[in-house]
């Protein structure tokens, strides 16, 4: 499927990263758009409505796991959530998908990774189908 112009929010408070991934996203027909917090993240999702967020599990005031949780509370936006963490534990994996993570990216990540994780979600999205239990890793 084609993924030109689907706006992701990258949500970290680390501007290098974020920059980062702005900057491969963007070579990849991405719209991207950030924010540095938490509370910045879910002020911009009612007027954004991001098809999917990337979003950082460990951030000063508001961690992601928490950003997840008021995400899947709301009723006026749906977007798919790619964890991404260096908290690669198995507890910290199975709790983002238990709050409603679409999927797990463990920092460091290889970009090809990042990108396949990306199309594997949105497909699926725009198929109507959730992601299965077995392929969220």
């Amino acid at each position: 499927m084609d993924h030109e112009g689907t706006l992701v929010l990258i949500v970290d408070d680390e501007p290098d990263i974020r920059s980062f991934l702005a900057d491969l996203l963007t070579t990849q027909g991405f719209h991207c758009t950030w924010a540095d917090s938490g509370p910045a993240a879910l002020a911009q999702l009612g007027p954004l409505d991001p098809d999917v967020i990337l979003l950082d599990i460990m951030m000063p005031g508001m961690s992601g796991l928490e950003v997840l949780r008021q995400i899947r509370e709301r009723d006026d936006v749906d977007p798919s959530v790619i964890m991404i963490s260096c908290l690669g534990h198995p507890n910290t994996t199975l709790r983002a998908l238990e709050e409603g993570a679409d999927h797990f990216v463990v920092k460091p990540f290889r970009v090809n990774e990042l990108l396949d994780t990306m199309k594997q979600v949105l497909d699926r999205r725009a198929l109507g189908e959730d992601v299965p239990d077995d392929q969220k890793s």
